[in-house]
C-alpha cells in the first residue's frame, strides 16, 4: 500500500486491478484493414481498446528488463498499470507503467519530444522531472499519453535526487516492450471483471458527484481522471495539488499502523489514518483471483484539506455505500 500511496501523490502532481479477473486475449483486435493503417498516426484507441480493461503488465517484457534491472518479486496488475520492483544504484525503486489519460497538450505543457526516440506511427516521447523524480511519456496521435513513472524507497531525498538519471534511465527499458506489444493490438492482454468488481465502478461518477465534493469542500472543480476511469482527482487540474481523490486499486489488505483508526463507514470496515492537512479513507473488497496471492480488490479516499479527516469520513460515508456489495 505504501507503493500505492505515493503514486496518488505523484499523479496529483502531475495530474481496483479487477479481483477476480480472467485474462482475454486481443480484445482490440485489428480488423480486415488493418494492414493499410501501418503508417499511419496510431491512436490509443487503436492501440489498446477499451483502456478500462487493459493487463498493463501483457504490455511489458520483463525478460528484456531483467537483462539489465532484475524484477524483484511478482509485478502487480493494477486496474490503471502495472508496477515491479528493481534495484537501483543500491535502492529499491518502484517502476509504473500505463494510466491512460487524454488531454496531453495541456497537461505537457510546453515539453519538447525527444527528437531523435525514432518511434513508429507519430508517436512521440516525452521525459520530464517533476517533484525530484523522472517521468516519461509516450503520446498517441488522439492527444493521448501512457506512462511510465518510479520512485526510489528512501528516506533521504539527496539519494532520491543523485539517483534520479539511474531511475530514468530503468524507465527507459519498459519502451522496447511496449512498443512491440503496440504494433499489434493482440499483443494487448485485456481482463473481464466479475459481477461486483470494483472493476466497474467510474470513479468520476459513481461514487460522489461533483456537486457532493464541491458542497464539502467550498470549492468548484469537476472531477477529472485517466481514461480508465478506475481514479478520480478534484483539484487543480494538471499540475496542481487535489483536494479529494477516489482511487481503485489492488493490493495486499492495508494493515492497522500506528496512528491509524479501524472505523466502520458507510456500513464498510474501513482504515481511516490522517495528519496535518490530510487524511485517508480505506476500505477492502473481493480477493483478485488471477493476480498476485493475497492481493484484494481497494479503493482509498485520500482529503488534502484543513478539515483533515472530517471531512474524508463525510464523503466516504457517502460514498462507500454506493460500491458493490462482497
Amino acid at each position: 500500500m505504501g507503493g500505492t500511496r505515493l503514486f496518488a501523490a505523484l499523479t496529483a502532481v502531475v495530474l481496483l486491478v479487477a479481483g477476480c479477473t480472467a485474462p482475454i486475449q486481443g480484445a482490440a483486435s485489428p480488423d480486415g484493414a488493418a494492414a493499410t493503417k501501418q503508417n499511419s498516426p496510431l491512436t490509443l484507441q487503436e492501440a489498446l481498446g477499451d483502456p478500462v480493461t487493459v493487463d498493463f503488465c501483457s504490455m511489458l517484457d520483463f525478460a528484456e528488463i531483467g537483462k539489465t534491472h532484475k524484477v524483484i518479486g511478482e509485478p502487480q496488475r493494477s486496474m490503471d498499470r502495472c508496477e515491479f520492483t528493481t534495484n537501483v544504484g543500491g535502492s529499491t525503486a518502484h517502476i509504473m507503467f500505463g494510466t491512460p489519460r487524454d488531454h496531453a497538450a495541456d497537461r505537457l505543457g510546453g515539453m519538447m519530444a525527444e527528437p531523435d526516440a525514432g518511434l513508429p506511427r507519430g508517436l512521440r516521447l516525452f521525459r520530464t522531472e517533476l517533484a525530484g523524480r523522472p517521468w516519461l511519456y509516450l503520446r498517441f496521435a488522439d492527444d493521448t499519453t501512457l506512462q511510465v513513472v518510479g520512485f526510489v524507497e528512501s528516506r533521504d531525498p539527496k539519494t532520491e535526487t543523485d539517483l534520479v538519471p539511474e531511475l530514468a534511465e530503468a524507465e527507459s527499458k519498459v519502451l522496447p516492450g511496449v512498443l512491440r506489444a503496440l504494433r499489434s493490438p493482440s499483443n494487448v492482454r485485456h481482463v473481464s471483471y466479475p459481477e461486483k468488481s470494483f472493476g466497474h465502478v467510474d470513479a468520476c461518477r459513481a461514487v460522489l458527484t461533483d456537486a457532493q465534493v464541491n458542497a464539502e469542500t467550498g470549492k468548484t472543480f469537476a472531477g477529472i481522471g485517466p481514461l480508465g476511469r478506475h481514479d478520480c482527482h478534484w483539484g487543480e487540474p494538471w499540475n496542481g495539488p487535489f483536494d479529494v481523490s477516489v482511487e481503485f486499486d489492488t493490493g495486499k489488505p492495508l494493515e492497522l499502523r500506528a496512528g491509524a483508526t479501524e472505523e466502520t463507514i458507510g456500513g464498510r470496515r474501513s482504515i481511516v489514518e490522517g495528519g496535518d492537512g490530510y487524511c485517508s479513507v480505506y476500505t477492502g473488497h473481493l480477493p483478485v483471483r488471477d493476480g498476485r496471492a493475497g492481493d484484494i480488490e481497494q479503493v482509498t479516499l485520500y482529503v488534502s484539506s484543513p478539515k483533515g479527516c472530517d471531512l474524508a469520513r463525510t464523503l466516504a460515508n457517502a460514498a462507500w455505500p454506493k460500491l458493490p456489495a462482497a
